[in-house]
């Protein structure tokens, strides 16, 4: 199945920099003080957060519902 979506920019540059690879990596002083890329998903009322970045703080959702039609029955794998 294939299908698109609009208005989701997921390769856009200022979405692809927002993270901190040295939370990623695991670097301690990185959780403390994120980096600036991740602005506006660096800091939650003076909290660091970690992961930051608009990568991490991104969610996708997406439903499907499939039907058959017709009143044949087809053994699946």
């Amino acid at each position: 199945m294939y299908y698109g979506l609009s208005n989701f920019y997921q390769n856009h540059r200022r979405y692809v920099k927002s993270r901190d690879d040295s939370q990623l990596n695991g670097d301690s002083s990185a959780l403390l003080n994120p980096s600036k890329e991740c602005e506006p998903y660096r800091r939650n009322e003076d909290k660091p957060i970690a992961p930051c970045g608009a990568i991490a703080n991104s969610m996708f959702n997406d439903t499907l519902e499939l039907f058959l039609i017709g009143n044949d029955s087809y053994p699946i794998p």
